[in-house]
C-alpha cells in the first residue's frame, strides 16, 4: 500500500466556521467534482471509492 497523499479532516466549526464549509466549501465540490471524476474516474484508487458510494 502507498502512502497517503493528503488526509481528509472534518473542519466543520473547528478550524473554519460553519457558514464557510455551507456557503463556500459545499458548492465548490458540487461544482469541481464532476470534472475530477471525469478526468480522474479510471484511476484504480479514485475508482475504488466511487464504486464504495455506488454500493
Amino acid at each position: 500500500m502507498t502512502r497517503p497523499q493528503a488526509i481528509l479532516t472534518d473542519i466543520e466549526g473547528t478550524t473554519s466556521s460553519i457558514s464557510f464549509v455551507k456557503d463556500v466549501l459545499f458548492p465548490y465540490a458540487r461544482r469541481a467534482m464532476p470534472a475530477y471524476v471525469q478526468e480522474h474516474g479510471g484511476h484504480p484508487q479514485v475508482r475504488h471509492w466511487l464504486n464504495q458510494v455506488a454500493d
